[in-house]
């Protein structure tokens, strides 16, 4: 399973973080990841997400990847990250598009009014708090009564005995064939698993109800969808992103995925 980091990044460590990576940053949606994404995360989103002719607020928006999707049904989209490089390649990403801004801003300090948003999305800035119930009380002070949030986090309870078990069967066959033992232990990620039971609770206390979520990012699927890219096997693919799919709805699974994407609904105010 995911442990959780050592030390937690500061606001201003993923500000100088997403910094350095953004103008690489776009290459992981394009091409094969591109694919993968928009299978395994965006159509989750966008399946939750009922934008049209609303108001929507963007939380962590990177480059504007999920605003400017959202953009073509909705209103009017604002996307705040805290970086400054991520904000100059979002503003360039959305030059022409006239219902879209993009803006430099702290999710904690929102310099808009309260109730100002009919829908709330964050796909990229959960992973990196420890404590979501000040940012949910500040998207609850936004948000109009009875609006959407939908906001991915990495899942505490992922399921990764299949990733160690290949992992060990790969390590058997690269000793077997004279490569020598595989590369150490990956370096630790900063990114903050949580429990599905406790962000229950913390939308509860920041006046949210859950309504559904889904998990995603399955190992085996995974896998399948990059081995079918590789061969050009559109078939193959469009399985693995079915089983993937299926793996995240499963009543008896859907707990475990690499990523949880959550829809919750304001209740009531804090």
């Amino acid at each position: 399973m995911l442990k959780p980091p050592q030390h937690t990044l500061t606001p201003d460590e993923v500000r100088k973080r997403y910094n350095l990576q953004a103008e690489q940053y776009q290459s992981r949606y394009v091409g094969t990841k591109g694919a993968y994404y928009r299978r395994f995360e965006d159509r989750i989103f966008l399946g939750f997400l009922d934008v049209d002719g609303k108001r929507v607020l963007d939380l962590g928006t990177g480059r504007g990847r999920l605003a400017l999707m959202l953009a073509s049904r909705a209103r009017e989209v604002v996307g705040i990250d805290i970086s400054e490089e991520m904000i100059r390649h979002a503003r360039d990403a959305g030059r022409g598009v006239e219902n879209v801004q993009f803006e430099l801003g702290d999710a904690l300090k929102l310099n808009y009014p309260a109730h100002h948003f009919d829908v709330v999305s964050s796909m990229g800035m959960f992973p990196y708090v420890k404590d979501v119930v000040p940012f949910l009380r500040e998207i609850n002070r936004v948000l109009q009564p009875g609006g959407p949030l939908a906001f991915s986090v990495c899942n505490a309870a992922e399921w990764q005995y299949s990733a160690e078990a290949y992992t060990k069967a790969a390590g058997l066959v690269q000793r077997l064939r004279g490569r020598g033992a595989p590369a150490g232990e990956p370096a630790e990620s900063p990114l903050i698993p949580h429990q599905l039971s406790a962000l229950a609770a913390d939308l509860e206390t920041a006046g949210f109800e859950l309504v559904d979520y889904r998990s995603t990012f399955f190992f085996m699927p995974s896998r399948l969808f990059y081995w079918g890219a590789r061969r050009e096997l559109e078939v193959v693919q469009s399985m693995a992103a079915a089983a993937n799919d299926f793996l995240g709805w499963c009543p008896w699974i859907k707990d475990h995925g690499k990523v949880l994407v959550l829809l919750a609904r304001k209740r009531r105010e804090v």
